[in-house]
């Protein structure tokens, strides 16, 4: 994943290089920015997308958390009067 995450950096760097290249954005001519700030616009969008898409296929009613048998279940019964944990899910 770090290798990606980095290629995907890399990548974005020559992107916006070439961006920049080709819209001769300086400080004399800061509208050569706009292509740039659409780039980074239309990938922040996707990541939203993309972000929205995981957490919609990752709820609880889909991905059902198996319940616990009991606290400290391999020692008796006897010696440890615990109830049962209900299963709690951390997803919300």
């Amino acid at each position: 994943m770090f290798v990606v995450r980095n290629a995907g950096v890399a990548g974005a760097n020559l992107v916006v290089g070439w961006l920049n290249d080709c819209t001769a954005a300086t400080a004399l001519n800061p509208a050569g920015y706009q292509p740039i700030m659409l780039y980074f616009a239309v990938l922040s969008a996707l990541g939203f997308a993309c972000a929205i898409r995981t957490s919609r296929s990752h709820r609880i009613d889909r991905h059902p958390v198996a319940p616990m048998q009991g606290f400290c279940s391999f020692r008796s019964k006897s010696r440890w009067n615990q109830k049962p944990i209900k299963s709690v899910s951390l997803l919300v």
